[in-house]
């Protein structure tokens, strides 16, 4: 029976090795300085100490406690794999105890410690120690060896315990032999009575009597069969620590009873170790099956001619979806190549020929869901058939992280390569396709100032929207909350119900945005939105455009940069030609005035001069000189401005008394070339006060009036101010309005520019710098405000601009 219970458990063992590739005895190689390289499981567990514990630790650790036989320590240098590294030679078996800090005791183990050698080298470079924990066995050695020294030195010849006890007139002791006591374990000394047996020996009360009871009936029967007991168990501190055998001889004649008494101890432990190894090898078997069910990795055993399903566990057939085991064997699992029914095979029955075979493999659940896998094939005869073992582990995460870096690269290189922003966009939206949806996808860029959206770039199957208000879209809600947002068709509703967004363009299933930062700000938003499926997008893609949206941003930038390089390029051009143009012009506005002045003046030397013609003379010099100083004023205000020279003086002034100031000026003017001079939308005398720069504010206005009465044939020209009140600022409103030649609409925006005269190719272009308009546009900036102008060419023009109102109760009070 023990023979068949160890053939049962050797191949419950070789099929848990098999799987575990593990062995019994303890293992441990050493390097030729004594440190540890590697150890086995069964090292670890009888040492109580894992690999990572041990490697690179050597014999000379002062933490081995190890001890001969005797109780003596041995040092590091004499264990045995030293003495084998530094003699050559193989030693033991030997044995050794070996502290085990986690038991707080020793464990006595039979060492063999090999040394190894290279070929053709005399000094070895490894040793391996393979040992066996003989612990109990060595408990049992030392029990053993003192009951023979007591049979030895006692009852030589007795092989068991003896106890001769007297019957009449009363049970009394008379003999027990050392080996007798031994067997109990108790001293001899302990046993002078009968009833003394009793205690010594049994020290369960109740379990006592019992055994004390049916003894003594048994012996009162006179039966010899019923005098005969056996595998009675012996109890210390509630263990079993023993099993006897006993039997009483009565000899009536002589008046006493024999006990006779043997130690059943080992082969009870036979007995039971038989049962055990009977049942270690029914756990094995459970162990593999429950490990096969419950295993976290997927496991298929699959038919290595067809690729038949013909078990998996369940973490397998849940991988595709399915609730059992028979809807997994009998579905379709195989999708197009080179992921097939016949690419399978191939890769299976290469594994049953060469044997281990590992690679990546594409799956499909019920759902429709893709799933990427590490598969393991390995050829094994299970139930006396040859099968394929295959192992898989999910790898869809990883594949993932590897999908995402290539679409990031691809993103940052197409930063380079893409010639407008519209075909780095087409490119974006192309690669990110890979990894998210990306039918419906637009870039929207804001403008902060305006509150606005523009769109770069879109691709919709249903909207196509240029721009529109960031306040109340969905598209704003990102830049107002700074965060990306998923939102399906109830959460929109909703917004749009609660008055916290407006609907704009078709209604979608699901929306996903996600904000496009430059540094701390956000400078656009990166959507996709579905039609049809509401699930078209989850966390997952949450996470994916977050995760491209930094690279997007930095693409953006990186194009509106190099869009605002060709600008400013293309402005500096510009720049250059307009101030050459001027130069020219400057000469030949300087020269025009000069010729004059010292023409009249060589005229007025001829004595035969009238006083009218002297007149004359004089009137064309003075009127040549005002020019030559204002061409040179406007230079010099001109080029303060530029370098930043030009200060702002800010003081009280009555708008009123300007407005009637020029109205006087410039009437007389605009009345000799007959027309209109009106003005009007003056303020109260109560609000006439703010605080300017009086000088700034009289030059723009008198520029404009100049302009108005230079470009103007008839009709009139009309001029005002009033206060405006917008988001709790007030301002006020100056405007300049004729009916003069008018502006063409490809120009009203130029004539602002710095020297931009110099460069309209206009008869109706006045004499002057063109630094009129420049320069007010300056003034009104330095003063916080704005100009602008509308024109109809042939009809006329109204300019206006603002600047902050300011009294003098606010000015304190700031």
């Amino acid at each position: 029976e023990r023979k068949q219970a160890e053939e049962a458990l050797r191949k419950s063992e070789e099929q848990h090795r098999r799987l575990f590739e593990t062995i019994s005895q303890g293992v441990i190689y050493q390097a030729v300085d004594g440190h540890i390289i590697s150890a086995n499981p069964s090292a670890e567990k009888m040492l109580g100490l894992s690999l990572d514990q041990m490697r690179g630790k050597t014999s000379m650790d002062s933490r081995w406690k190890m001890i001969t036989e005797n109780g003596e320590k041995v040092h590091g240098s004499d264990h045995p794999s030293m003495i084998a590294l530094r003699t050559g030679e193989k030693i033991g078996p030997v044995t050794r105890g070996i502290y085990i800090p986690e038991k707080d005791e020793y464990a006595w183990l039979s060492i063999t410690a090999t040394p190894l050698f290279r070929p053709d080298e005399e000094k070895p470079f490894q040793s391996y120690a393979v040992f066996d924990d003989i612990t109990l066995k060595k408990q049992h050695e030392d029990e053993i060896k003192k009951q023979q020294q007591l049979i030895h030195t006692i009852l030589n010849k007795l092989p068991i315990g003896i106890a001769i006890n007297t019957v009449e007139p009363e049970p009394k002791v008379e003999l027990v032999n050392e080996n007798f006591a031994q067997i109990y374990g108790v001293r001899t000394e302990d046993l002078p009575t009968v009833e003394s047996f009793w205690e010594a020996v049994y020290e369960d009360e109740a379990f006592r009597e019992k055994i004390k009871n049916r003894i003594l009936s048994d012996i009162n029967s006179g039966d010899p069969k019923r005098m005969q007991w056996h595998d009675i168990p012996i109890t210390k501190k509630g263990k079993v620590v023993k099993y006897v055998s006993a039997q009483n001889i009565l000899l009536e004649d002589h008046g006493v009873i024999i006990s006779t008494v043997t130690d059943t101890t080992e082969r009870k432990r036979a007995e039971n170790e038989i049962i055990n190894a009977r049942n270690h090898a029914e756990e094995s078997r459970l162990r593999f099956e429950t490990l096969f069910a419950e295993s976290p990795v997927s496991i298929l055993i699959l038919d290595k001619d067809t690729g038949e399903v013909v078990d998996a566990n369940k973490t397998a057939y849940s991988a595709y979806g399915f609730d059992n085991l028979a809807a997994l064997q009998q579905s379709d699992i195989w999708m197009e190549p080179p992921y097939s029914l016949e690419d399978a095979l191939e890769r299976i029955q290469k594994a049953a020929h060469d044997g281990i075979h590992v690679f990546e493999w594409k799956n499909r659940k019920v759902t429709g869901e893709v799933f990427w896998e590490l598969v393991t094939l390995r050829p094994m005869v299970i139930d006396g058939m040859e099968r394929i073992f295959s192992t898989a582990i999910d790898i869809t995460g990883q594949k993932q992280k590897e999908l995402e870096k290539e679409v990031l690269y691809r993103i940052a290189n197409a930063t380079f390569v893409s010639e407008d922003m519209e075909t780095l966009l087409a490119s974006i939206k192309k690669t990110l396709n890979k990894l998210i949806d990306t039918k419906n996808f637009y870039v929207a860029l804001y403008d902060k100032g305006k509150d606005m959206f523009t769109i770069p770039y879109e691709a919709d199957e249903k909207d196509q929207i240029e721009k529109w208000p960031a306040k109340q879209s969905t598209t704003g809600l990102v830049i107002r909350k700074k965060k990306a947002l998923l939102l399906k068709k109830p959460d929109i509703l909703k917004l749009i119900r609660s008055g916290e967004i407006e609907q704009i363009g078709n209604m979608c299933e699901v929306w996903l945005g996600v904000p496009l930062l430059s540094g701390p700000d956000i400078i656009g938003v990166l959507a996709i939105q579905d039609y049809h499926n509401p699930n078209a997008y989850d966390k997952g893609g949450k996470e994916v455009l977050e995760f491209v949206s930094s690279q997007i941003s930095m693409a953006i930038q990186r194009k509106m940069f190099m869009k605002d390089l060709v600008i400013a390029k293309e402005k500096a051009e510009e720049s250059n030609r307009l101030k050459s143009a001027f130069l020219a012009n400057m000469s030949h506005e300087i020269r025009t005035p000069m010729n004059g002045i010292l023409g009249f003046a060589e005229l007025l030397k001829e004595p035969q001069l009238t006083d009218e013609q002297q007149q004359q003379y004089i009137e064309i010099i003075e009127k040549s000189g005002e020019r030559m100083l204002n061409i040179i004023n406007d230079i010099v205000d001109i080029s303060r401005i530029e370098s930043g020279l030009m200060d702002v003086t800010l003081k009280e002034s009555n708008i009123n008394e300007q407005l009637d100031y020029l109205y006087t000026f410039f009437k007389p003017q605009v009345e000799a070339k007959g027309m209109q001079l009106t003005l009007t939308d003056m303020l109260s005398p109560k609000k006439a006060n703010t605080i300017t720069d009086r000088e700034k504010l009289l030059a723009v206005l008198a520029n404009l009036i100049k302009n108005a009465i230079k470009y103007s044939h008839e009709g009139t020209i009309e001029f005002g101010c009033k206060i405006l009140e917008s988001h709790g600022r007030a301002s006020l409103q100056f405007f300049v309005r004729d009916t003069g030649i008018g502006i063409p609409k490809d120009r009203q925006h130029a004539i602002f520019e710095r020297f931009i005269q110099a460069d309209i190719e206009d008869t109706e272009a006045r004499q002057g710098a063109g630094l009129g308009l420049a320069i007010s546009k300056a003034y009104v900036e330095m003063l916080g405000g704005e100009i602008w102008v509308e024109s109809i060419e042939g009809r006329g023009s109204t300019f206006y601009f603002t600047i902050p109102y300011k009294t003098h109760h606010q000015v304190l009070n700031t």
